[in-house]
C-alpha cells in the first residue's frame, strides 16, 4: 500500500502497489517506491576500523 496523488481527481489516495488505480476515477496513479530522504547515520558512533592503542 502506498499514498499517492491522483493526476485526474487531484486527491491523495491510498493505492495498492500491485494495481495502482484511483478508487474514485480508476485512473492510473504513479507510485514512487524509492524514499526521498537519505538514510540516517550516527556521527557519534566511531566505526572507522582503527583500534585504540590505549
Amino acid at each position: 500500500m502506498a499514498v499517492a496523488g491522483c493526476p485526474v481527481c487531484l486527491l491523495y489516495v491510498l493505492v495498492s502497489a500491485v494495481d495502482p488505480r484511483c478508487p474514485r476515477c480508476a485512473a492510473h496513479v504513479p507510485v514512487h517506491n524509492e524514499p526521498k530522504k537519505r538514510p540516517k547515520f550516527d556521527l557519534n558512533q566511531l566505526d572507522d576500523g582503527v583500534d585504540d592503542l590505549n
